[in-house]
């Protein structure tokens, strides 16, 4: 039996898992591509606020990956969905097209100045800039709510690792004393919309990734199962003292089916 045959679902983290940056990971696009739609019902997950769905999609599409519009979630969405319940107040963000986009269509209202700012929204960007931390710092001061879509500290590049998004967190945090809230993995609110969309009822799920930080804590906190891949971010020696343990540690994706 192999690991696949345990679960009724799948919730499987994109970036360090299928993805380093652009470039595809050769074993687990294999993987998806052999078992197509004889796999368990899966959803993309992703902590990585700077893409757009239809941008997700594409890259998928590029590696012959075929999902739903449905089956791709990230904490740009999250953040939307729980900001579109109050669109009363403005938000400033710093983020890529994906978060701006999220919010547009959640009808969130955002704004570039400081004074009318009600909500600080910040997200992966790579285009960060000290002018955009001015006016996110000016706003937090002001009372303006401070929300970070995730708190990932590093991103998998081919080269290498990245800072991500929780360096961003850590600057505003230490220039204002106001620590996030976080909204992304390992926070509940993606893994439930996720739960959602597998529609899955009692079955047991299975979160695959590569950060014990975000996708193994987050597993432990809704009573899942979670599978630690090598391929992103963590090593072996990322379980000494490791706040959750994984229930299975893999090289890469593929091995999901040994």
């Amino acid at each position: 039996m192999s690991i696949l045959d345990r679960y009724a679902g799948l919730v499987i983290d994109l970036d360090g898992v299928i993805f380093r940056v652009d470039e595809p990971i050769p074993e687990a696009v294999a993987l998806l591509r052999r078992l197509r739609r004889a796999r368990p019902p899966t959803v993309f997950v992703t902590n990585n606020a700077a893409r757009t769905l239809d941008e997700w999609r594409a890259l998928l599409a590029r590696a012959r990956i075929e999902v739903d519009e449905s089956a791709v979630l990230s904490s740009a969405m999250a953040v939307a969905w729980m900001l579109g319940e109050d669109a009363s107040q403005a938000v400033l963000t710093i983020g890529e097209a994906g978060l701006a986009q999220a919010l547009q269509v959640a009808g969130v209202a955002q704004t570039d100045d400081p004074d009318r700012a009600g909500t600080v929204v910040v997200g992966w960007d790579r285009q960060l800039t000290w002018d955009k931390l001015r006016r996110a710092t000016l706003a937090i001061h002001r009372g303006a709510r401070f929300i970070g879509t995730n708190a990932d500290l590093l991103y998998p590049a081919p080269e290498g690792l990245w800072p991500g998004n929780g360096a961003a967190l850590a600057y505003l945090r230490a220039a204002t004393g106001v620590a996030p809230e976080v909204v992304g993995k390992p926070q509940t609110p993606l893994f439930e919309l996720a739960a959602e969309r597998l529609e899955v009822g009692d079955g047991r799920i299975l979160v695959v990734g590569d950060q014990v930080a975000t996708d193994i804590v987050g597993a432990h906190r809704m009573g899942w199962d979670s599978a630690l891949v090598l391929s992103g971010v963590s090593s072996w020696s990322t379980l000494i003292g490791a706040p959750a343990t994984p229930t299975w540690v893999i090289r890469h994706l593929a091995q999901l089916d040994d």
